[in-house]
């Protein structure tokens, strides 16, 4: 494969089956108590297409459940990147995307706008916030009105 057709054939796989996420979590050590980071991944029940991404893109590759819950269902697996590798890697596949577009470029400006290691006082954290709540709503479930980024 070329590596244009490898960067269409993922962006076709993060359409279907990928996740584009600002997660946020306690951080005593911030001025708000939370911290926000860029999260990427892809979740499917054939781990080879999963190894297949971490060979082409980096990242990790671990069981996100197993089937002793449904001993029916299929283990589930998991592939993702987070921070600067996520950023690099939805920037890379953006021109091929088509369904998760607005979340690739709301996940992008979050990255640009982020602190770059430094304090972001008060408006950055404002504007991370209003982000992580952006992106719940173009990710949420179920029948929704379209959603601008």
């Amino acid at each position: 494969m070329t590596r244009e057709e490898i960067l269409a054939y993922a962006a076709g796989i993060m359409d279907g089956e990928g996740c584009i996420m600002i997660s946020r979590s306690n951080s005593p050590n911030t001025r708000t108590g939370k911290r926000h980071m860029l999260l990427v991944e892809v979740s499917n029940t054939e781990p080879r297409m999963l190894w297949w991404m971490k060979e082409q893109f980096g990242g990790f590759v671990n069981l996100k459940n197993s089937n002793r819950i449904r001993p029916t269902w299929k283990p589930c697996w998991a592939w993702n990147l987070r921070g600067g590798k996520a950023a690099q890697f939805l920037s890379s596949i953006a021109p091929y995307l088509q369904i998760k577009m607005p979340q690739a470029k709301l996940a992008l400006e979050f990255y640009k706008d982020r602190g770059k290691g430094k304090p972001l006082g008060r408006e950055g954290s404002v504007l991370q916030q209003a982000q992580y709540i952006l992106m719940r709503e173009l990710n949420k479930k179920g029948v929704r009105e379209e959603v601008e980024a």
